[in-house]
């Protein structure tokens, strides 16, 4: 009887999901802003790897660059965009730096990848150093009275200002 032997090449006999990184630190992340970098899901293994889905907390996003595909076969790789987008609410009260730290899961056919993202969040401070309320003293109805706002920034990050408004319809 004649005898068959068939050759198998490729990687492990098994997909292998992995991040290029594990941990990344994009440094401060103002409030109110984007702050972004990417990571490569790669395939080591020696069959496809099936995305089935991403597990991302606020105030993160991630999106594939590209036409990122949601198998990869062996030896395949997709980059990943993954931005930090933090709010005022991300920011501990009375404070202008924040410490953040979320976790990305990859969900997958094979191990779930995860990425730990740390973010310095930094927020704005405004001060008025003028005081809240100002005495304009008498004056006449075709007159006119000028105070100097001081406002200044001692927070972490860029203060916006808008155009200011007075909360009394008779000014």
């Amino acid at each position: 009887n004649p005898v068959r032997t068939d050759t198998v090449s490729g990687g492990a006999g098994a997909p292998d999901a992995s991040l290029s990184q594990t941990q990344v630190d994009v440094g401060d992340a103002p409030v109110g802003a984007q702050t972004n970098t990417t990571v490569t899901l790669r395939n080591d293994g020696g069959f496809p790897v099936n995305v089935t889905g991403l597990d991302v907390p606020d105030p993160l996003s991630v999106q594939p660059v590209g036409n990122a595909p949601s198998v990869l076969v062996p030896g395949q790789a997709a980059t990943l965009r993954v931005t930090v987008a933090p709010t005022a609410a991300n920011v501990s009260a009375d404070q202008t730096r924040t410490q953040l730290q979320k976790t990305v899961t990859v969900q997958t056919n094979d191990s779930n990848p995860t990425l730990t993202v740390d973010a310095d969040v930094t927020a704005p401070n405004a001060s008025v150093t003028s005081g809240d309320s100002f005495d304009f003293g008498t004056v006449s109805t075709s007159g006119a009275a000028t105070r100097t706002v001081v406002v200044s920034n001692t927070g972490d990050s860029v203060l916006q200002l808008a155009t200011p408004t007075v909360s009394d319809s008779a000014y």
